[in-house]
């Protein structure tokens, strides 16, 4: 049985998920042409869940391998220990 989740990324089997089709075909198409986009929204909009869903769904097509980088837990590093 699904619920509401608000403390981290959302699964559609687990959760409740509002899934952007439109928005992650528009992305899609974007990042098969070598095309950079930003996603601007406030906190907990559902920004990591749309990623996420976006790297499985390239995966899935088979022509492009994807890498989840997240620099959250280095807020407080320096620039020189975070470049080394």
């Amino acid at each position: 049985m699904r619920e509401f989740n608000t403390t981290g990324p959302c699964n559609p089997a687990l959760h409740y998920t509002v899934m952007r089709e439109a928005l992650m075909a528009t992305s899609l198409e974007q990042v098969k042409k070598g095309r950079y986009f930003t996603l601007f929204a406030p906190r907990q909009a559902g920004k990591t869940t749309f990623f996420k869903l976006l790297l499985n769904l390239i995966e899935k097509e088979g022509d492009l391998t994807t890498l989840w980088i997240s620099f959250e837990n280095l807020k407080t590093v320096s620039k020189e220990a975070f470049y080394r």
